[in-house]
């Protein structure tokens, strides 16, 4: 019975092997299609992140303006 173990075993593991081998990673020359997109996904992202700091800076200094001639409108008149 130990015997039979042992050749099952053995047999496995000489079976597996050439599926082991099929997994070593392969030298490319260049980034691959999943790691482009991702370059392509940071990219995009970044540049919404440029965009909308540059809208909050754009509404915040609009609604500065807005507030100075809220509170100049509220000002009785001078004679």
């Amino acid at each position: 019975m130990k015997k039979n173990l042992i050749w099952l075993t053995m047999t496995l593991l000489l079976a597996a092997l050439p599926l082991l081998a099929g997994c070593e990673q392969k030298e490319e020359s260049g980034p691959g299609p999943a790691e482009q997109v991702g370059r392509q996904i940071d990219k995009a992202v970044r540049e919404a992140n440029r965009q909308t700091q540059e809208m909050k800076k754009r509404v915040g200094e609009e609604l500065e303006q807005a507030g100075k001639a809220m509170q100049k409108s509220d000002r009785p008149a001078e004679r």
